[in-house]
This record gives C-alpha cells, sequence and structure tokens, in this order.
C-alpha cells in the first residue's frame, strides 16, 4: 500500500488460480491489528479495489484510536 496507507502490510497468497489478500499493521508497537482479509475478485491487474481501499483505511483509522485509548489507559493505570 502507499499514502496514507503506507503502515499498511499485505500477505498475499496464489492458490488454484485464485489470489487471496490480508491486510494488517505492525506500526503500533505491541499490536497487530488485521484490517482486512478478502479474495481477489477482479482479474485486471494488481490493483486492490477502492472499496476495499476504502474499507482498509476506515479500519485503519479505528485501529489506531483504540490504540490510543490503550495507550492513555495504560499511562493512567500506572499512578
Amino acid at each position: 500500500m502507499h499514502g496514507d496507507l503506507k503502515e499498511v502490510m499485505e500477505i498475499h497468497v496464489d492458490e488454484g488460480g485464485d489470489t487471496y489478500r490480508t491486510m494488517y499493521t505492525v506500526k503500533l508497537e505491541g499490536i497487530v491489528y488485521v484490517l482486512d482479509a478478502f479474495q481477489k475478485k477482479s482479474k485486471r491487474g494488481k490493483e486492490t479495489p477502492r472499496s476495499d481501499v476504502g474499507r482498509i483505511r476506515e479500519r485503519l483509522k479505528i485501529a489506531k484510536l483504540h490504540y490510543q485509548a490503550i495507550q492513555r489507559e495504560e499511562e493512567g493505570g500506572s499512578d
């Protein structure tokens, strides 16, 4: 991925003529968030469909908010 999704990593597997992708992030220390997993249906190149990119972008935002909440909770719990 690139642009605002450059921190998203991808694992893809080709099996029996089908391609399966899993998108995840490891940029949030200590936690791996799996953002999406799907079978690539488009036969037009390697590009990820816009609808999938939009879903990944939204889930990354949610993961970052969750991560920030955990960090605030840990900081508050250490007093």
